[in-house]
């Protein structure tokens, strides 16, 4: 368990591109699939301004997935670059559209032993 933790909010270490691609971006689309018909379920109407306790349950449980999430993103992202060989290239991801673009084209693409991409 403390393993698995430490994968997905340690800093530290790297990622390989099978490591990211198994645990994290297929359990990714998983997750994002999941709560995307969740909210598409008829029972949860979040935009009528009533809502109802499993409407609540529901909120408070997507907003805490979202936030683990967003945190392996940021982890992960920053041991799959350190492990392509350049940590500094996370800010590109900071630039809006674009950069974010370039940084997963080579996240998800490129690895150590074909050289970059680009």
């Amino acid at each position: 368990m403390k393993q698995a933790l430490s994968f997905y909010f340690s800093l530290s270490g790297t990622v390989s591109q099978r490591q990211f691609w198994l645990c994290f971006v297929l359990p990714w689309f998983v997750i994002q699939s999941l709560m995307g018909i969740a909210v598409q379920h008829d029972s949860i109407q979040l935009m009528d301004g009533i809502w109802t306790p499993p409407e609540v349950v529901f909120s408070v449980l997507g907003f805490f997935i979202q936030l683990f999430v967003t945190w392996a993103t940021v982890a992960l992202s920053i041991k799959r670059l350190r492990e392509l060989g350049y940590p500094a290239r996370t800010l590109l991801a900071m630039i809006p559209g674009l950069g974010t673009l370039w940084v997963w084209f080579e996240l998800l693409f490129s690895s150590p032993d074909n050289g970059h991409p680009l």
